[in-house]
């Protein structure tokens, strides 16, 4: 959805109209609300839903930016836990029944699978870079069409796992 490109040249982030991402969140949280209330929790209904979402800009998450970016698209759903401060993420008071959404997929496709946060990152390949602030094992699904890339995981106990 997003048309912006950006090069290692620009200085900030492009500005974001808040009424159309108001007006977006307004959009999403009904479609949501309509899949969640007939449960349907597929991967395909999530990838609809967030193909259709304007994912904000982020100009804090700079472990994760490519070298000469300045901001990434992503967002933060559910618990966050900061500089001793803890609660529900903004993005989930704005977007509750997209949080609702997510969360019924993750436990769809992993019912045991124990989580707080969900991190939606769009369009952007990150730095390799340690999720130092995680308890536990991450649980990673990529929606959409896209080449290359991977996940590199390090374990202590195993070492480099591709």
């Amino acid at each position: 959805r997003h048309s912006a490109t950006q090069t290692s040249a620009e200085a900030k982030p492009p500005k974001q109209s808040h009424r159309r991402l108001a007006q977006n969140a307004e959009y999403i949280e009904q479609a949501a609300r309509a899949a969640v209330e007939v449960a349907d929790f597929s991967l395909r209904t999530v990838l609809q839903i967030l193909q259709r979402l304007d994912v904000p800009i982020n100009t804090n998450r700079k472990n994760v930016m490519p070298k000469g970016r300045t901001y990434v698209h992503g967002m933060l759903l559910g618990l966050y836990s900061y500089g001793g401060t803890m609660g529900v993420s903004l993005a989930s008071r704005r977007h509750p029944w997209l949080t609702r959404l997510l969360v019924g997929a993750l436990r769809t496709e992993s019912p045991d699978f124990p989580f707080t946060s969900i991190q939606l990152n769009y369009n952007y390949a990150s730095r390799p870079h340690i999720d130092k602030n995680n308890l536990g094992t991450s649980y990673i699904i990529a929606l959409g069409p896209h080449t290359g890339g991977g996940v590199w995981v390090h374990d202590a106990e195993v070492g480099d796992v591709p």
